[in-house]
């Protein structure tokens, strides 16, 4: 595992991955396998089982005072169908992936949506291709603005984004994913999380 004076290395904002290495600061690089491993380690090291989306949803049914509340219902949306749709992301969790291919976690994002971005922001963060509106999206939740949901995403740099905005206690976090690019690998679209607006206020100091 790369290390630097005892502590591990990890990957900066800019991670990409270039075939079998993955460039870090200061011109080091780790192997994917590193990477791998680090993902199962910081995974591992989250000791704030309260970020769990999942279990957070539970509470709020089981805290529900209305039969309309307890049927109320919290999706899973895939991040690809939300580029360019505002999320106020207040946590998450990593969870083993189940596909053969690809990156062993993926991260399921415990937000509340906002909506799609307005034409002079997705211009601002140069979002030229935004998903449509979850209505037009067919087989996706009909959510509206303030609705809790969980979105998911395998992409290992949006992983080590939501990893390090753990350590840095960085929740709620006003987020916005956005396509950079493709897979030197697979051809498929790369997301990343970009800031949206003003940050809301974070109550954890």
């Amino acid at each position: 595992m790369a290390k630097q004076e005892g502590q591990l290395v990890k990957p900066t904002a800019a991670t990409t991955r270039q075939g079998e290495v993955i460039p870090l600061a200061g011109g080091k690089v780790m192997t994917v396998q590193e990477f791998d491993a680090w993902l199962r380690e910081a995974n591992e090291a989250k000791a704030e089982p309260d970020v769990d989306p999942y279990m957070r949803i539970l509470r709020q049914v089981l805290s529900a005072t209305t039969p309309d509340e307890v049927l109320t219902p919290i999706e899973a949306i895939q991040a690809r169908n939300l580029v360019g749709h505002a999320l106020i992301c207040q946590g998450f969790t990593l969870n083993e992936s189940e596909y053969d291919v690809g990156s062993p976690m993926y991260a399921a994002l415990h937000c509340v949506y906002i909506g799609l971005l307005p034409p002079q922001e997705l211009e601002l963060l140069n979002i030229k291709e935004p998903s449509p509106p979850l209505v037009q999206q067919p087989g996706q939740p009909q959510v509206e603005a303030g609705d809790e949901i969980v979105v998911t995403c395998g992409h290992k740099k949006v992983i080590t984004q939501v990893v390090t905005l753990e350590r840095l206690n960085a929740w709620p976090r006003n987020v916005v994913f956005v396509q950079r690019g493709r897979s030197k690998i697979s051809g498929s679209p790369m997301l990343t999380l970009l800031k949206w607006g003003s940050e809301p206020a974070n109550e954890t100091g």
